[in-house]
């Protein structure tokens, strides 16, 4: 062989060695050398693209290799998944890029606590995920879906059973709404509790609506089964039920700290005072204790009810309107004796 053709091969050789131990140190990288420098929950939203991902782990400080990130992004991410991640330290770029590209997400919580009305309700339930409070609303508020489930805007509330639910950080106001739901009908096949709702003649939804008036009566549990009593036995009598939370709550104002006889005027399908009956939907969330009051209520003969005055939130209960006009004399020397005027 000519000097010259071994030189060039020579140097063809060591181009090849020096491609395959470039190529090879390059896999190393991406493959085993640690690309994350801390654990980081990252959210990548969901009208996203591969550059939020990009961003996103940058500006955690997950990741401060630019080029190298770029690198596994382009060889290793196929399409994009939304959602909230967890990154632990000394992950390679493939070992991240996998979790990415499986949708690997990191559950989000749903925290269902009191709320007067459905917006309330709907911005705490929204406070730890994606989704916003109005796009769960027009979720929930669905006419073609309130229809399928045998509800509507006004008992919608009753599909919301206060406890903290697991759901993906990116998931959309069907899927939540979808779970709360199904989670409701878990609720009311657990502990007899569909077994009591039909015993007492009512529908869960009814249930509920009565759960709210007693938990805006009072939100001492050991009461409420007695509260839930009274109501029930007014039900049964065809006697109104006279509830004041129901006359603020159709009137809107829940600045209101005392009815008056003027408010008891004011016309709408939730003063129980002017209609006969159940209002349309509840008032509030319904506790669960609350409910399991109305569905466990205190067997006894009272129609009447008024609070002590006292200042611990419980109350006085009469079985006829003599011993209830007794028992607001009673409410109103105690306000006297503690200085308070009404």
């Amino acid at each position: 062989m000519a000097s010259g053709t071994r030189k060039l091969a020579y140097a063809f050789g060591f181009v090849s060695l020096a491609t395959v131990a470039w190529i090879g140190a390059h896999i190393y990288s991406l493959r085993v050398a640690p690309l994350t420098v801390k654990e980081a929950v990252i959210h990548l939203p969901r009208n996203g693209d591969q550059g939020d991902i990009l961003d996103t782990l940058l500006s955690v400080g997950a990741v401060i290799d630019t080029g190298m990130l770029h690198m596994a992004i382009d060889r290793y991410l196929i399409g994009y998944r939304p959602g909230q991640f967890e990154i632990k330290k000394g992950w390679s770029a493939k070992k991240l890029m996998d979790q990415l590209r499986a949708g690997a997400q990191k559950e989000a919580r749903i925290v269902l606590t009191h709320g007067r009305q459905l917006q309330d309700v709907a911005a705490k339930a929204t406070r730890f995920i994606e989704l916003d409070s109005t796009e769960f609303m027009t979720a929930v508020l669905d006419s073609t879906w309130l229809d399928s489930v045998g509800l509507t805007r006004q008992t919608a509330m009753t599909m919301f059973i206060p406890n903290t639910y697991n759901v993906y950080w990116s998931a959309s106001g069907e899927e939540v709404r979808d779970r709360l739901y199904k989670e409701s009908k878990r609720f009311w096949e657990k502990n007899s509790r569909q077994a009591k709702v039909d015993s007492l003649g009512l529908t869960t939804e009814e249930v509920y609506t009565l759960a709210s008036i007693v938990e805006s009566e009072s939100k001492n549990a050991a009461e409420q089964p007695t509260i839930a009593g009274v109501y029930l036995n007014r039900l049964r009598l065809g006697i109104k039920l006279d509830a004041d939370p129901t006359v603020i709550f159709g009137i809107g104002d829940f600045g209101i700290r005392r009815v008056l006889f003027s408010h008891l005027e004011y016309d709408s399908p939730y003063n129980t005072y002017l209609y006969a009956g159940l209002p349309p939907g509840p008032i509030s969330m319904a506790s669960i204790s609350s409910i399991d009051a109305v569905l466990n209520p205190q067997q006894h003969d009272y129609l009447f009810f008024v609070t002590k005055g006292d200042g611990t939130g419980t109350h006085m209960f009469a079985k006829n309107m003599s011993g209830h006009s007794k028992n607001i004399r009673t409410f109103q020397q105690t306000l006297r004796e503690r200085g308070i005027r009404r």
